[in-house]
């Protein structure tokens, strides 16, 4: 009697177990099913809508529209200008900003007028020690021609004199040299092409 009732235990699992299975084919057809009916009206929808993804081929030709944006626009190389040496008032700009220059362009002037004061002035001091050189070399020349007119000590203080106004000379070429390089960086030159 135990396998009598062990068997019609094992018939009864065996009954759910296929009656669970055909329940599941019946549920993965209905599935299956209204899934198709439902593929079948999003497809007509999806005729109707446009793609999500365009392909365009890229081809050279002119814009026809316009965009407007708004944001800073800076250098893609900052570069910065100035002068050497002693700063001045700025008198003149001859370049707008963001403007494109070439190397050696004249960008802006400074105020020349104390430069060329100094130049001036540079220029009539050598003027005054070329002259006060002369006068010295003439001196020392007529007392090396007058052996027996001048002592060796006003000899020696002639050749001295000389020897000190040409220094001075060069001292005063110097000096221009000096005030024409200051004129001459009064105007700002751009360094480099940009």
């Amino acid at each position: 009697m135990d396998q009598s009732v062990g068997s019609g235990v094992r018939q009864r699992w065996r009954w759910r177990f296929a009656s669970a299975g055909a329940v599941l084919v019946l549920v993965a057809v209905a599935w299956m099913l209204v899934r198709s009916h439902a593929g079948a009206s999003t497809s007509d929808k999806d005729a109707e809508a446009p793609p999500l993804v365009t392909v365009v081929v890229p081809a050279l030709g002119a814009v026809t529209s316009k965009v407007s944006l708004t944001g800073l626009i800076s250098a893609r190389n900052d570069m910065p200008i100035g002068n050497e040496g002693d700063a001045g008032r700025i008198s003149e700009v001859l370049v707008e900003a963001g403007s494109r220059v070439r190397k050696g362009q004249v960008l802006a002037r400074l105020n020349p007028i104390t430069a060329q004061a100094q130049l001036d002035s540079a220029e009539a001091s050598l003027e005054e020690v070329r002259a006060n050189s002369a006068v010295a070399q003439s001196e020392w020349a007529r007392a090396q021609q007058g052996d027996d007119i001048f002592s060796k000590e006003e000899k020696e203080r002639r050749r001295n004199t000389a020897l000190t106004a040409q220094a001075r000379v060069r001292g005063a070429e110097a000096q221009v040299r000096d005030a024409r390089n200051k004129l001459a960086q009064t105007i700002i030159l751009a360094p480099t092409d940009d």
